[in-house]
């Protein structure tokens, strides 16, 4: 690993275009990248397309479900938690 490379990065990174009929569609992710002396870590998510007709630009986000279910279910397991803390000091 070269020393001048950063171990850790975080990124927003637009892809190459596709032509779709008569669209021009861009992926955009972001990208987290770890790196280690024995090898590394790369994490890609999609967060939005970019969609081009002509003069027309769309720009689509892409809403991250997984992560929202994973935010829920970590709140709901703190709540039993601390329903269960409670009611065994009663």
């Amino acid at each position: 690993m070269n020393q001048d490379e950063p171990r850790f990065t975080y990124q927003e990174v637009i892809h190459p275009p596709y032509q779709v009929g008569e669209w021009t569609v861009t992926p955009v992710v972001r990208a987290a990248a770890i790196r280690l002396p024995f090898g590394g870590l790369v994490w890609n998510r999609p967060t939005a397309v970019i969609m081009r007709q002509g003069d027309n630009t769309i720009h689509l986000a892409i809403p991250d479900v997984t992560r929202y279910a994973q935010i829920g279910a970590m709140a709901a397991g703190a709540g039993l938690a601390l329903l269960f803390w409670w009611l065994v000091k009663r």
